[in-house]
């Protein structure tokens, strides 16, 4: 087939998502208080769920990667938490420790590089991993991690690059490692 059919997405991998339920807060007179989500676990992939990264898009659900790699879209975040959804959204991503929305689209940071994930068909699934950037020096020891993706208001990413002595602190015009 020609090259451009096999850029339009496939077939849904993990077309099942995965219903779990949160707890409202008990307190509701503080200024700040917190709602706990039950985590898909276990899930029919397996996928350890140790959590990494966290955002929202303008519609109130949530993207979260997880350090194995995957990416999960979460819904059914209301004022119940009644009916949590977790659709697997990409896996075999390289120590994500960032995510961010981004003109709704998720944007993770990996060990080593900035990926924009992709739904080409509108299946809720990744097709396309797009590398944005993979400029910086990532180390070989087992404690060289780049985490906490930020952004400013001029779409410029943020994240700080541990165990490194070889990183540049500028990397291109859009990303800064601190």
């Amino acid at each position: 087939p020609a090259l451009s059919a096999l850029a339009k997405g496939g077939p849904a991998r993990w077309p099942e998502p995965v219903i779990t339920t949160g707890e409202l807060s008990k307190d509701t007179a503080s200024a700040y208080v917190v709602d706990t989500i039950k985590l898909p676990d276990p899930n029919p992939w397996g996928a350890p769920m140790f959590t990494s990264g966290v955002d929202f898009f303008p519609d109130g659900r949530a993207a979260l990667c997880t350090f194995h790699g995957d990416v999960f879209l979460i819904s059914g975040l209301d004022e119940k938490l009644e009916h949590v959804t977790w659709k697997r959204f990409a896996s075999g991503l390289y120590h994500p420790l960032g995510l961010k929305v981004v003109d709704g689209k998720v944007v993770v940071l990996e060990r080593g590089q900035l990926t924009r994930l992709h739904d080409l068909n509108n299946d809720g699934e990744a097709d396309f991993y797009e590398c944005v950037n993979n400029d910086w020096h990532t180390g070989g020891g087992e404690h060289s991690y780049d985490t906490c993706l930020e952004t400013d208001p001029q779409g410029n990413f943020y994240f700080f690059k541990t165990g490194d002595t070889d990183t540049p602190q500028l990397v291109d015009d859009h990303v800064r490692v601190l």
